[in-house]
């Protein structure tokens, strides 16, 4: 669609440099369901081709979900259910890579934004903020040292 940004040319490739939160988004929003659609969505349903890209679908689809600008009830049950299906066709796929604590975190998730509302408002800004102001500073590897040296209410 002509409404978004075109994707990075050599995704995953250290020339292409880092990508901001909205190339991010783009990417794994539009650009790849619509290219791994295209590349297994042909593919026999049980081929690990496919069950990586309903895998990735169902990732896609709680985040799309929870981003929304607005939240109700059955939109939460719904990122439930993909989140949960995310996590055991994951498990499934990849038995060799342990669960992890954020695994656990996401799982409620859904009830976060039940009770707060969008995310929009309370998720994003501040930590991308603090990215930046942290990015720019020289610490020569020093962890702690910028910190230490300014004081600054969060």
């Amino acid at each position: 669609p002509s409404w978004f940004d075109k994707g990075p040319h050599a995704l995953g490739d250290a020339g292409q440099g880092t990508m901001s939160a909205a190339e991010l988004r783009t990417t794994a929003l539009y650009h790849l369901p619509l290219t791994l659609t295209r590349l297994w969505g042909s593919e026999p349903k049980e081929s690990e081709e496919r069950k990586r890209l309903v895998n990735f679908l169902h990732l896609v689809e709680a985040v799309d979900l929870a981003f929304r600008t607005q939240i109700n009830k059955q939109r939460c049950k719904d990122i439930g259910h993909h989140v949960i299906k995310f996590l055991k066709s994951s498990a499934e796929l990849y038995p060799t890579i342990p669960g992890r604590p954020n695994d656990h975190l996401t799982m409620h998730q859904p009830s976060l934004l039940f009770r707060f509302g969008p995310s929009r408002g309370w998720s994003v800004f501040a930590p991308e903020r603090w990215n930046l102001i942290l990015q720019s500073q020289i610490t020569n590897h020093k962890i702690g040292m910028w910190c230490s040296k300014r004081s600054f209410v969060l």
